[in-house]
């Protein structure tokens, strides 16, 4: 099973920089297997889970930021993107 968190990442272009809160995948080693190109919302069934995932999100911040041109990028929908 792969771990995952929430992390900070930054998708740049020749022109433009965004910063998203993605979701991270790690391998059994600890490292970075790839994050997700869509950046994610809060979306929950209760207030209490949507507060869990807030507060998972904003931990995010006090974490280094992903460069995603340093890792694989994966697409929910499509599945590697780069």
């Amino acid at each position: 099973m792969m771990d995952w968190d929430y992390r900070v990442a930054k998708f740049s272009t020749a022109t433009d920089t965004v910063y998203t809160i993605s979701e991270c995948f790690y391998d059994d080693d600890g490292n970075i297997a790839a994050i997700t190109g869509e950046p994610f919302f809060p979306a929950a069934v209760s207030l209490q889970d949507l507060a869990v995932d807030l507060k998972k999100m904003v931990e995010a911040l006090g974490k280094p930021v992903i460069d995603a041109g340093d890792v694989t990028v994966a697409s929910a929908t499509e599945g590697i993107v780069q």
